[in-house]
């Protein structure tokens, strides 16, 4: 993945590698990302602040650990 991606300023290489960029907010602002084995998202902007869906819609910042953590769930690599 491009080292210009949002996803490479939250993750190194080898872990951004695990993701496929899935869609970007109509504003280009926000990209999400969808992991390749676990299906998990991980919403991130261009500052590297993380974002979850919100229970009503939209998108809402969250810690990046807790983003991190939802992302990779079910993955085996990062421990809770």
């Amino acid at each position: 993945m491009d080292s210009s991606t949002p996803i490479r300023t939250v993750l190194p290489a080898e872990l951004a590698d695990a993701f496929e960029l899935d869609a970007i907010t109509g504003d280009g602002m926000i990209h999400a990302y969808r992991h390749r084995d676990t299906g998990q998202m991980l919403h991130v902007d261009a500052l590297g602040r993380t974002y979850a869906l919100a229970p009503r819609g939209g998108l809402v910042i969250v810690a990046r650990g807790d983003a991190l953590r939802s992302a990779f769930a079910g993955s085996g690599l990062l421990a809770s």
